[in-house]
């Protein structure tokens, strides 16, 4: 069967945006940057199909969280101190998104529903219609979907175990 490299937008954008914001670089050197690497990794040999997985605003989970603040002592802290996205990163990860699909790679986002959430969704389609998938990733929660027919990769093309 084919290979599918599925390419986690919003797992390579958020920290490169942080160290640029950190160093008080430019904004558009996150996306630029971002865009660099992802278009090699598309570029990168092996691939049948190249897909673009994208977060898509507010997900499902922040309603979870909310409600579960209110109500369990445990869970009050998730997420509770998290700072609103900033506008200005946020129209950098569209400028991503917009340059990708520009460049011919499909781009996949579901309301409601992060990049993570995508992808774990085709890599279980994927794999049970016997596709092999690679995931471009700094994610480390998607190690969990890593097995015989799935394989993480690190930005720099490095093998995540």
């Amino acid at each position: 069967m084919s290979t599918i490299r599925l390419l986690d937008v919003a797992g390579l954008f958020h920290p490169t945006w942080r160290v640029k914001e950190s160093a008080g670089r430019p904004i558009g050197e996150a996306a630029a940057e971002t865009v660099q690497v992802l278009r090699e990794r598309a570029a990168a040999g092996g691939a049948d199909y190249v897909v673009a997985c994208c977060d898509s605003g507010r997900c499902f989970r922040h309603d979870i969280a909310l409600e579960y603040r209110q109500t369990d002592p445990e869970y009050k802290g998730y997420k509770a101190n998290r700072p609103p996205k900033d506008p200005a990163m946020m129209a950098a990860l569209v400028r991503v998104e917009d340059e990708l699909t520009q460049d011919g790679i499909a781009v996949l986002k579901a309301p409601g529903f992060e990049a993570d959430d995508v992808i774990a969704t085709i890599v279980a389609w994927a794999t049970a219609q016997g596709h092999d998938v690679e995931v471009i990733s700094d994610d480390k929660d998607l190690r969990q979907l890593v097995g015989p027919a799935m394989a993480l990769t690190a930005p720099d093309g490095s093998q995540v175990q």
